[in-house]
């Protein structure tokens, strides 16, 4: 994070001695936790609940979906469809929101 901002870098490491930005996508929450599977990236985007980015342009990374948690996402991991999203409340309490974040492919073949 920077000031009240934050961003989720792609990097391209094919070589890892330079590896070198290739994209950006700015939070509106706060960046706290991604996870990505192929194409997609889902962000745990602290007080926006969760971000679902396409990444299949890593230079042009577009957000395609989000959801609004009950209290402030802080990890998020990915099981086939469902997002696993740890979730910080007001009191303390930490819950577990399971969201099935994509059911279907983000672009149609071309």
């Amino acid at each position: 994070m920077h000031g009240d901002a934050s961003w989720l870098q792609i990097i391209d490491v094919s070589d890892p001695m330079a590896p070198v930005q290739i994209g950006i996508y700015r939070s509106t929450g706060g960046a706290q936790d991604v996870s990505v599977s192929g194409d997609v990236a889902v962000l745990a985007d602290r007080a926006a609940g969760i971000v679902v980015l396409d990444l299949s342009e890593p230079q042009n990374v577009r957000r395609v979906g989000y959801f609004r948690t009950k209290g402030r996402s802080s990890k998020v991991d990915i099981f086939g469809e469902l997002a696993l999203v740890s979730v910080d409340g007001d009191s303390g309490a930490r819950t577990l929101q399971v969201i099935r974040y994509l059911p279907k492919p983000l672009r149609e073949p071309r």
